[in-house]
């Protein structure tokens, strides 16, 4: 990619970065949109399809899921890279190498957990599609950097509503789960050469796109410092993904159907978190230097409002979840509305341990998040071996949420002896 390909795209003749409110209030929306597309996509599964189909989508996400986490955190460091350490070429090879890393990994990994060949066939489009995907988001990180997030909205925007669009059109002709997911996934390429590509080398500006430089030397140094994130990431969604290859073994691909869409409600929690850690962080890290009375003070009202928000989110599932599940999916995900109550309950641990790892970075603690997640991991893999095979479905949802609760209580627990230790 020359400087004059990038000077030839007409998108935009000037561009200058938003306020902070506004780019909060465009990541918002685009996470909400983009994730309600996903939570959309599951819906119609659910509705046109059967629980297998659905069971085999999401073993196919969650084979794919923690190879696709390694490479997406580049994007993060292109984001805060404002001194230009590395080339943006750098990115870009590293994220084509971790697409290949994705598409090799999740085959590898469907042919050692012998999936027959339908079922290969579409964790292999899934891997393609979020290889697709990684790729965006390095494009998207020139928008992040350059503080555009209405531009990073409108591609999420558009990757959610037409793949949304294009799946439901695909399978409502044709049942056919491996043709739609083939369909999203051309969908996403053409949102990348179209839309992502051209606004990221207009949006990056010159001053980026001029340094060409590749080296072996930058690459490795680049992949030193993606690594800490990428592992801590990786062990977070291992904590996801797990309980479903435990269930899709003793239980089989019906059952997983029937959990995945249910589990999904751990996604709103995890997102919500998200939003209101982005949002306070800064707040946060100034706070912890300056002020940390204020800092616990702080902490205090959020863990307040979370606990509140998770007992009124398990109320309600309490009282109408079946009605709940029967409306969103089909009758027959009624009879388990027990499973969702326990994955509510789990969704307010998983998102107020979410919250307490942006409280963990704006204090300089990183190496806790590591070593939580590696004993979450742990403690979540061990309780579905000893939990999925008698109990199936609940089994696997009590587990999530006993995982869950020792992320949080160790979470308040680190929080509480550095607080402790670390005097204003």
């Amino acid at each position: 990619m020359t400087e004059n390909e990038c000077d030839t795209v007409g998108i935009l003749e000037s561009v200058s970065p938003l306020s902070l409110k506004v780019n909060f209030l465009w990541s918002l929306l685009a996470l909400l949109i983009y994730n309600g597309c996903q939570f959309g996509l599951i819906m119609l599964l659910t509705r046109l399809g059967n629980p297998h189909l659905v069971g085999t989508f999401v073993l196919a996400m969650a084979v794919c899921a923690p190879i696709q986490i390694i490479s997406s955190q580049l994007t993060g460091i292109l984001a805060v890279d404002v001194t230009f350490e590395f080339s943006f070429n750098n990115y870009l090879i590293l994220a084509l190498g971790g697409g290949l890393l994705l598409i090799l990994g999740a085959a590898l990994t469907a042919k050692f957990l012998n999936y027959s060949s339908e079922i290969m066939m579409i964790i292999l489009v899934v891997a393609v599609s979020k290889a697709i995907e990684n790729l965006s988001y390095i494009f998207l990180g020139l928008i992040q950097m350059y503080e555009r997030m209405d531009l990073f909205a409108v591609s999420l925007t558009l990757k959610g509503t037409l793949s949304l669009a294009v799946f439901l059109l695909l399978f409502h002709s044709s049942q056919n789960l491996l043709l739609s997911l083939m369909g999203v996934t051309a969908m996403g390429l053409l949102i990348l050469i179209s839309f992502d590509v051209p606004c990221g080398c207009k949006v990056g500006r010159q001053a980026r796109l001029k340094h060409h430089r590749v080296s072996l030397k930058d690459l490795v140094k680049l992949t030193q410092k993606t690594a800490p994130l990428s592992v801590s990431a990786v062990l977070i969604s291992l904590n996801a993904t797990v309980p479903r290859f435990f269930l899709e073994y003793y239980s089989g691909l019906k059952t997983l159907g029937y959990f995945g869409p249910i589990a999904y409600v751990l996604t709103f929690g995890d997102m919500a978190a998200a939003a209101l850690g982005r949002a306070m962080a800064p707040r946060l890290a100034r706070y912890w230097l300056v002020d940390r009375l204020t800092f616990r003070s702080f902490i205090k009202k959020i863990l307040a409002l979370l606990a509140a928000a998770s007992v009124c989110a398990s109320l309600v599932t309490l009282c109408f979840g079946a009605k709940i599940l029967a409306l969103l999916f089909r009758p027959d995900y009624a009879p388990f509305a027990s499973a969702l109550f326990w994955l509510t309950i789990a969704m307010g641990f998983g998102a107020t341990s979410q919250f307490f790892a942006f409280v963990f970075t704006a204090m300089r603690q990183l190496n806790v998040l590591a070593v939580l997640s590696v004993v979450a991991l742990l403690i979540t893999t061990f309780l579905c071996y000893l939990l999925t095979p008698p109990f199936g479905l609940w089994g696997t949802a009590w587990a999530i949420c006993l995982g869950l609760l020792f992320r949080l209580v160790g979470s308040y627990l680190v929080y509480l002896k550095i607080v402790s230790q670390k005097v204003p």
